[in-house]
């Protein structure tokens, strides 16, 4: 999915940039420079959020309308209103501050694309000579044939990086109406299609929350707000702003509870030319709906102040997306969102789902009784009995939670005897310390994922010892010492809150069959002795330079040391006794195997993106380095049906092709492939935990890195780079931040009040003059998902 949001602003908010040779004469995607005959001329504002920049329009003397997800994140003090005169020279502009931010649905835009609407409250009334216009309150006015006028501040491409006043300008353009969807999960939004081939325009990234305009026997109307994009409205396009197929919010349906929750009464003219609708849109008409008994019941279901109707609304937009593995085609993506029959014959198939949404109600699951492994991603759970009528369901998996009851698992009494895997995944503290872990003595694997947690509560587990205990990313307390210990466990990157040394938090290490240790502390490996029984160990990625001191327990048999730094293996007696030792991604020079059978790299030592590649191929161990390999694939080509295939030598032949990047996961820390894309020039590593720069020194095209969240991190490998701007390094002195770059510009963020400021590096004693700046965009070219809010 494509998920790209409002322009930011001032977080990474300045780029370098070199002066252009002349102006841009680009424009809303498609677009034009607003005549004083447009609609927008007087009535399209643009507003600076908290973290964004967005567009919006004049609905009341003192009444904004825009964009949920343009504002969710801000207060009303955070918000101003920017009025300006382009009829005036100089361009006047006058900023205006809120008193008031409302939006449909608290969680702002969670439902997206549904309910994206906000209305602000300015302090004060808009100046003159600017309009408030009329909100069309019918849909079936609107035509394929009707006049339609996007306006906004946005972006004039997907890929602003290299062009001059490519965002920040107010542009219009014309577009055609495709569809008008009023559906339980697809309420009140329009599609538009501003097809290149009319030279119609397209919406994009900072357009969000401003107008479509239509005009109805001569007089222009606010129909729209702009929403963004997904797939499963427009599943023949490719997603990106070119293309021309945007999402809108039909106005008209909101203005009861526009003019409710405000307390101002929109302008009408002639009511018989702006008429009411015949019938109610979904929106209101769905809140007097009986809950469904029923699959068909749920689909069509349109209570959207149900908490179980967002779940099933995520469940839809799942299946949606996943539309291949209901045997529907491309084309019918939108139809899977209100026609049960496509839907149906997967309840008893599907075996798998993994959800993401607010979805504090399960109930909807009750249908899927083929259903064996479950993921819910989601801030707070409620309800959960609905899971424990599925025969089949044996994983269960929840992420993100913050909040849960304190009877959670005993909503399930049957469930919990069928479980055979559950899992945590980034839950808070106090979530964990609600659960109560009696009574799984059922489980083979529980799995626990960047969080913290009391591990003497697992002192009353009972797993026995065919179990696993997986701890990924953990803080830990207190002692583990359970009545019966699981026979394999697996750590990685957990860290013991009372930082004692090594394993000391694990009691009766004599206990374990298997342990697994990655990217542990190298204290850990001291105290392995003590584990006696093990048959089985993994010293994986712990930084390992050698292994000659390392004493065996007595009865291991094999033993993985796969990602240090090894060159070659001990050859002695003790070594000798094992069955299998693994060495994977390892500096081998001496691939002398001291073990009855050993397993090496097929390439040790990997010099292309080829060799990278054919060492990822194997499916018995996961490499630090797999997901840039990843981020290179999803570079390339997308195809629309297949998503991002492609073999190693195509992967090569795309290398030299690949001049942007995109790395947002947490768990990335290794990027040696980059090293082999020579025309890399923008790289987006926001949140990662990347430390080693080393593989971009060489990388002579390389002019933006994005580190937002990267903290005490060694940029001297680009000391000596020409241009090359840093962005988001997270600094606790903004006064003692320098930049390393001889000849670049660094972009610093307080930890205190994330405050940003911008450095230039020095060349010879002189400061680096910074003659023009621009917006750093978040979107990189090359990246295809399927949804974006612009």
């Amino acid at each position: 999915m494509k998920t790209l949001w409002p322009i930011p602003l001032l977080a990474f908010a300045f780029v370098a940039c070199e002066p252009s040779s002349g102006p841009s004469e680009l424009d809303i995607v498609r677009g034009r420079a607003v005549p004083a005959s447009s609609p927008a001329f007087l009535n399209t504002v643009r507003i600076e959020a908290q973290f964004s920049s967005c567009s919006a329009s004049i609905i009341g003397e003192k009444l904004i309308l825009t964009a949920a997800h343009c504002v969710e994140d801000s207060t009303a003090s955070q918000i101003k209103v920017i009025f300006e005169r382009k009829d005036s020279v100089p361009t006047v502009e006058r900023k205006i501050d809120v008193s008031r931010v409302q939006m449909f649905k608290k969680e702002g835009a969670a439902f997206f694309p549904n309910f994206d609407m906000a209305w602000l409250e300015l302090k004060e009334t808009i100046p003159a000579p600017f309009q408030p216009m009329e909100v069309l309150r019918d849909p079936s006015l609107l035509t394929p044939e009707t006049p339609i006028i996007l306006a906004g501040y946005g972006m004039q491409k997907d890929d602003c990086s290299n062009t001059v006043n490519c965002s920040g300008v107010l542009r219009e353009g014309n577009t055609q109406l495709s569809t008008y969807h009023d559906e339980a999960h697809i309420m009140s939004l329009l599609v538009f299609h501003g097809d290149p081939q009319k030279n119609l325009s397209g919406a994009c990234y900072g357009d969000s929350g401003g107008p479509a305009y239509a005009q109805i026997q001569g007089q222009w109307y606010v129909v729209g707000v702009t929403n963004g994009f997904t797939d499963a409205l427009a599943p023949q396009s490719d997603g990106s702003c070119e293309a021309g197929w945007d999402i809108y919010t039909f106005a008209g349906d909101y203005v009861p509870w526009l003019e409710t929750t405000s307390g101002y009464h929109l302008k009408v003219g002639d009511s018989a030319r702006n008429r009411t609708r015949a019938s109610p849109p979904k929106l209101i008409s769905g809140l007097s709906l009986p809950r469904p008994a029923s699959w068909s019941e749920w689909v069509s279901y349109a209570n959207h102040e149900d908490p179980a109707w967002s779940t099933m609304d995520a469940i839809l937009q799942s299946m949606a997306y996943n539309y291949r593995s209901l045997g529907v085609t491309r084309e019918q993506m939108t139809e899977v969102l209100y026609n049960p029959e496509l839907t149906r014959p997967s309840l008893e198939t599907q075996d798998f789902l993994w959800i993401r949404g607010t979805l504090s109600d399960l109930a909807p699951f009750q249908y899927f009784t083929g259903l064996q492994s479950l993921g819910v991603n989601t801030s707070s759970l409620d309800r959960i009995s609905a899971l424990d009528a599925l025969p089949k369901l044996t994983s269960l998996t929840f992420q993100n939670v913050q909040s849960v009851p304190h009877d959670l698992l005993d909503q399930v009494p049957q469930l919990k005897t069928r479980l055979r895997v559950l899992g945590f995944e980034n839950m808070s503290e106090s979530a964990l310390a609600r659960v109560d872990w009696k009574n799984l003595n059922h489980l083979k694997t529980l799995k626990l994922r960047n969080s913290t947690l009391n591990v003497s509560r697992f002192n009353q587990l009972n797993l026995g010892p065919d179990a696993e205990l997986e701890l990924d990313q953990m803080i830990v307390k207190g002692s583990f010492a359970p009545e019966a210990m699981p026979g394999t466990l697996r750590l990685s990157r957990v860290k013991d809150a009372d930082k004692r040394p090594g394993l000391a938090w694990v009691e009766r290490p004599d206990h374990l069959k298997k342990l697994h240790l990655n990217r542990m502390s190298i204290d850990s490996v001291e105290r392995v002795t003590q584990f006696t029984q093990l048959s089985d160990l993994s010293l994986n990625y712990m930084g390992l330079t050698q292994l000659d001191h390392l004493t065996l327990p007595p009865v291991l048999t094999t033993l993985s040391v796969s990602g240090n730094k090894l060159r070659s293996l001990p050859v002695h007696a003790d070594w000798s006794r094992l069955q299998t030792i693994i060495a994977y991604d390892n500096p081998m020079v001496d691939a002398t195997c001291p073990a009855a059978s050993c397993k090496f790299d097929s390439r040790p030592q990997p010099q292309s993106i080829r060799e990278f590649c054919e060492n990822v191929t194997r499916w018995d161990f996961t490499y630090s380095y797999d997901r840039a390999l990843w981020a290179i694939m999803m570079a390339g080509p997308r195809n629309t049906e297949n998503g991002w295939t492609m073999k190693c030598d195509e992967m090569e032949t795309l290398a030299p092709t690949v001049t942007s990047i995109r790395m947002l996961e947490t768990q990335v820390d290794d990027i040696r492939p980059l090293a082999y894309l020579p025309n890399l020039a923008t790289l987006n590593l926001s949140g990662t935990e990347v430390r080693d720069f080393s593989p971009l020194a060489g990388l002579e095209k390389l002019q933006n890195v994005l580190l937002h969240d990267l903290a005490d991190v060694d940029l001297s490998v680009f000391q000596n780079s020409i241009g090359v701007t840093i962005i988001g390094m997270v600094v606790d002195d903004m006064d003692q931040a320098t930049c390393p770059i001889l000849a670049g510009t660094c972009g610093f963020v307080r930890k205190s009040d994330e405050k940003f400021e911008n450095k230039s590096g020095t060349m010879l004693g002189a400061q680096r003059p910074m003659a023009h700046f621009t917006t750093y965009q978040a979107s990189l070219p090359g990246l295809k998902k399927t949804f974006k809010t612009y």
